[in-house]
């Protein structure tokens, strides 16, 4: 009888190892994102479609031979456990899947798909090491979150998969983060009702790490629950959808804006770089000229509606019983999302419809009382945060004169009445500012918006003479009286006005509606913030400009009430002063000058921004493209020199310092081998003797690596060597190219072959000192070549040197080496030092012990190799470490010259910090975990300075890749939707540094590639001439030469 069976039940099991492998292939075929072990999944739609046909089930699940209705059964409620098993190839559980997953009485077993995810003790069905550790791991790949829209923030937890299949990372920047457009899978974003979305849905996604210096972006966590909690909605008001803290950061969704925001309408789809992201006609095909002011003028109504309600309080109900108040407070195009709306509404909304967004500055219980103890902000309603926050505003193109006195805060940070009163009266001025580009551009499009701007900026000859694109400006000393008050006095830029007065000259509409609008935002233009119309004066407002142009065509009497009528003769263009500026009298002005060495036409005068101390004297501030000050005269109390050209214009009081600091000027040792060098800047704050500006990069795919893979490189601080480390799998290579900055071209130095049998995880270059390391089977290795002398040696941790054991090299993190080979291997409780590359015969070390509770975490020589710095990671501080190298012969001198202390900051400064030194002088900057950077303080041990020091972080989102051009450049590639931009911030403050950020009308090179993770980037003199160059080298195996050439005269970049 076997002999007859036997043929056939092998055919059934060769039958079933077929569909077994062709199941687990549909499946791998519906993963989403495919190419992340970490973010993968696969939809639960997509599952039924792999199972489809019941034939599989038969197949697949023999010899358990399923009726019909068990089928139906194992669809229903194990769908997702059986494919996580044909996914990790448990096949024995499969072939006896009746006994594993049906009771004796034909009932299935509680473990099922609703289970999921399960613990181990639960999985006691799978008795293989190797099988139970991937059906742990891999089962959230079977039951991505599904998203459900509500208020508040929703905890996901870390090992779950979000259901985003499409992922544009920083498609464009918001108040306090970057957006992103995700694509939710269909029916993985639930509703209020319960009902879900059967499509993909295509959301915005704005993230954040909490942190304390992300106050304001925490603010707009609770002021979207406020907003969601409403009792009542507004129609142009963007609600998000959820807001998810996952993998230790929040995303906020919210619907996507087909249109994205007003910024991308006012340059007709461009972006600020030029980039166009749409096809103007082909977006807003109904958008004629002919009836352009009427559709701006009503989305502009809709929007002064919306901040009438926001203005006016919601009442809340849930989490926060409330009448609130809101100050929008940076109100801006880029803060008016433009929706798509359907078909039979586009004529009616030609532009889309106009919707406000980014609520993340203020709220506040408006009370009678007005007692401070009982209004609070935002941040009151999250975490109980005690840092006081900064200021509520950043100077800006659309943010009103009082701005300037905005650095006065309340008791302990909380807004009051009368300061949201006055945040509200801002959002006023800001919206005054927007509908006169909105009305510009309904007049001329893109280009009357550049030229409003342009002559906002007072740009001639490609120079502006303004130095800001505000909206108003401080009235000139000599048009003033002298008197005691002391007030400074603000007005509208003149050119601004007779700009938007020539308007209606220019371009003709019935019934001067033009001139209706001119004289409406000139009327919400007012500097004086107290005679500034609220917000219901500014709807009536916008209804009679909505009213008027709408009907401008039709036939009838004038219409009423419009600023026309009443429009009288301006006297004189001086705006009666606020009351809460102040002037310095013009002769401190010419006492200024008088003590001087040289005339300065280009001096501000600022009111002290330290509202409530004792002194009143103003300060000075010295324009950057002014020569040096060696020295002020003693008796200008108050009066601040910057030192040398180029290194901004910060005055030194607004810099955030220590005690000792502010009351002595600082000291620091010239360590370096080389002077300190004032830098000029790379292509802003340039030496005015050698202008340069940037040429088109060349982009250059060296030869031999395209089809090799790139685990890790490195480029010398030079730009003249790059190293990568290349291979697949054992045995790896360091590949050394020469680059030619002259001729941009690059060429093969010398292959070097890494010994075989170790994982090979890094390498550092340093002019012609090359070092790698890796591990085999538990023991770490360590591989030094120099390419000129042709020494190689193949270092295991027992050999390296006498008296390091390996188990302290078991924990080896980097490897740092200097450009004389001194190398710094970096462990987590020890840093070795030696000279030489190893080469050296005495077998010189030098250990340097961390602290207690501390942890090495990285280490980097400067250029000339004449500094080591270290950072240690703990959990009461953060600690970066300067050691002197001593000449000619490379020792390490002890102890520590300098030793500073980091107060701990949530995300920053941890263990993944990363040191950037400069060039020549005693200093570096660090960048903590993410995209936040901050300048090290240099303190001297040997001084005695032992205070806790504080790191004044600026956040740059998208950094791909960071260089120092000498001393006070930062130099930073970030990421951007199709290229990359290089960006040059400088470093300012000479005790205490700060990075500046940069202008708008900063210059950004645009690459035309767009670099990823692991890149690298230097910009480096050429040699033999006076031009410099950025050289930006890439995993992918490109290097792209952004040239900066000597020119007569300064060069733009788009």
């Amino acid at each position: 009888m076997s002999s007859h069976t036997s043929p056939l039940n092998e055919s059934l099991r060769q039958r079933r190892d077929e569909a077994l492998a062709q199941i687990r292939n549909k499946l791998q075929a519906r993963f989403k994102n495919p190419e992340s072990d970490s973010d993968k999944y696969i939809t639960y739609d997509d599952i039924r479609e792999v199972w489809s046909d019941n034939n599989d089930f038969r197949n697949a699940l023999y010899p358990a031979n399923l009726r019909p209705e068990e089928i139906q059964d194992v669809r229903t409620r194990l769908l997702r456990l059986l494919s996580l098993l044909v996914w990790i190839e448990a096949h024995d559980l499969l072939h006896n899947f009746r006994v594993n997953f049906y009771e004796p009485d034909g009932s299935l077993r509680l473990v099922n798909d609703s289970t999921l995810p399960l613990q181990e003790y639960q999985v006691n069905f799978i008795h293989s090491p190797k099988q139970l550790s991937n059906f742990l791991q891999d089962q959230f790949v079977f039951i991505p979150h599904i998203i459900t829209e509500m208020a508040t923030v929703q905890p996901v937890d870390k090992k779950l998969r979000l259901p985003f299949e499409s992922v544009e990372m920083n498609l464009f920047a918001g108040a306090y983060g970057t957006v992103d457009r995700l694509a939710i899978s269909a029916r993985h974003l639930r509703n209020f009702e319960g009902g879900d979305y059967p499509t993909v849905k295509l959301v915005a996604c704005k993230r954040f790490q909490p942190s304390t210096r992300h106050a304001e972006s925490e603010r707009e966590l609770k002021n979207l629950e406020v907003l969601k909690e409403s009792l009542s909605l507004h129609k142009n008001i963007r609600l998000h959808l959820a807001i998810i803290f996952h993998k230790g950061e929040h995303l906020i969704i919210l619907p996507w804006a087909h249109h994205f925001d007003l910024s991308y309408f006012l340059l007709e789809g461009d972006d600020i770089y030029g980039e166009s992201r749409y096809i103007f006609d082909s977006r807003f095909p109904n958008a004629r000229s002919e009836g352009l002011v009427e559709a701006v003028c009503t989305q502009m109504y809709h929007v002064a509606d919306a901040l009438r309600w926001l203005h006016d309080g919601v009442i809340t109900v849930g989490t926060h019983q409330n009448k609130i108040c809101f100050a929008h407070m940076d109100l801006k195009p880029d803060n008016i999302l433009i929706d798509k709306v359907s078909p039979v509404d586009q004529k009616s909304f030609s532009v889309g419809k106009w919707v406000l967004t980014d609520f993340g500055i203020a709220a506040f219980k408006e009370d009678e009382g007005s007692e401070p103890t009982n209004l609070f902000s935002i941040r009151d309603y999250y975490q109980n945060l005690t840092l006081k926050v900064e200021p509520l505003r950043d100077a800006g193109s659309y943010q009103p004169p009082e701005i300037q006195y905005s650095k006065k805060k309340s008791v302990d940070g909380r807004i009051t009445a009368k300061e949201g009163s006055a945040g509200r009266r801002g959002d006023i001025w800001s919206f005054g500012c927007i509908l006169s580009e909105v009305l510009v551009f309904a007049l001329g499009k893109k280009s009357l918006v550049e030229k409003f701007r342009e002559n906002r900026l007072g740009l001639k000859e490609n120079r502006t003479t303004h130095g800001t694109d505000y909206f108003y400006e401080e009235m000139p000393t000599e048009t003033l009286q002298v008197d005691s008050s002391r007030k400074k006095v603000y007005r509208v830029r003149p050119q601004i006005e007779e700009f938007l007065r020539r308007l209606p000259e220019q371009y003709a509409h019935p019934k001067n509606a033009i001139g209706c609008c001119v004289e409406t935002i000139l009327e919400i233009l007012i500097t004086n913030g107290d005679k500034r119309p609220d917000a219901n004066k500014l709807l009536r407002k916008m209804s009679h400009v909505k009213h008027h142009v709408e009907t401008a065509r039709d036939s009838g009497s004038p219409h009423q009430d419009c600023p026309l009528d009443s429009q009288k003769p301006k006297e004189g263009v001086v705006q009666e002063p606020s009351g809460q500026l102040e002037q310095p009298p013009r002769q401190s002005k010419d006492s200024f000058t008088n003590q001087f060495e040289h005339s300065n036409p280009h001096e501000t005068y600022v009111a002290d921004p330290g509202v409530g101390t004792d002194t009143e004297e103003s300060q000075h501030i010295i324009d950057p493209s002014s020569p040096p000050q060696q020295s002020l005269s003693p008796d200008l109390s108050g009066v601040v020199a910057l030192g040398p050209a180029g290194l901004g214009t910060t005055p030194y009081s607004t810099l955030p310092s220590s005690d000792a600091e502010t009351s002595q000027s600082p000291i620091v040792r010239p360590l370096s081998r080389k002077s300190r060098q004032e830098h000029p800047g790379v292509f802003i704050d340039q030496d005015a003797r050698s202008i340069r500006h940037p040429q088109p990069s060349v982009e250059l795919a060296l030869s031999g690596l395209a089809k090799t893979r790139i685990r890790f490189l490195s480029l010398c601080s030079s730009g003249q060597r790059v190293a990568y480390l290349v291979g697949n799998k054992d045995p790896y290579n360091i590949v050394v190219f020469k680059l030619e900055l002259k001729g941009r071209t690059g060429s093969e130095e010398v292959p070097i072959e890494l010994p075989p049998g170790v994982s090979w995880s890094g390498i550092q270059m340093a002019a012609s000192n090359v070092v790698a390391w890796g591990h085999s089977h538990g023991v770490k290795k360590v591989f030094v070549a120099n390419l000129v002398t042709n020494l190689v040696t193949n270092l295991v941790t027992s050999q390296v040197y006498p008296g390091i054991p390996s188990s302290s090299l078991a924990s080896l993190v980097t490897i740092a080496v200097s450009a004389h080979g001194s190398l710094a291997l970096v462990c987590s409780k020890s840093i070795f030092y030696t000279i030489d590359g190893g080469f050296n015969l005495d077998h010189y070390i030098e250990v340097i012990r961390a602290k207690p509770d501390h942890t090495f975490t990285h280490a980097a020589f400067n250029d000339d190799g004449s500094l080591l710095y270290t950072w240690e990671f703990g959990r009461s501080d953060d600690r970066l470490s300067v050691w002197r190298i001593s000449e000619p012969d490379r020792r390490l001198i002890m102890p520590a010259d300098s030793e500073g202390s980091y107060k701990p900051v949530i995300n920053h400064g941890d263990a993944n910090a990363i040191l950037i030194p400069y060039n020549t002088y005693h200093g570096c900057i660090v960048r903590a975990q993410g995209d936040a950077f901050f300048p090290a303080e240099i303190r001297s041990t040997q001084r005695g300075s032992n205070e806790t020091l504080t790191k004044n972080i600026l956040d740059l989102p998208g950094t791909i890749a960071t260089c120092m051009y000498g001393d006070r450049s930062l130099i930073v590639c970030e990421k951007s939707f199709l290229h990359g931009r290089i960006k040059e911030l400088r470093v300012v403050g000479t005790g205490v540094h700060v990075i500046q950020k940069t202008g708008k009308s900063d210059p950004v090179i645009k690459l035309k590639s767009n670099p990823g993770e692991g890149s690298q980037m230097r910009a480096v003199a050429v040699p033999g001439t006076d031009d410099l160059i950025i050289v930006v080298c890439m995993l992918n195996g490109k290097v792209e030469f952004v040239p900066i050439m000597v020119s007569r005269g300064r060069g733009m970049v788009e």
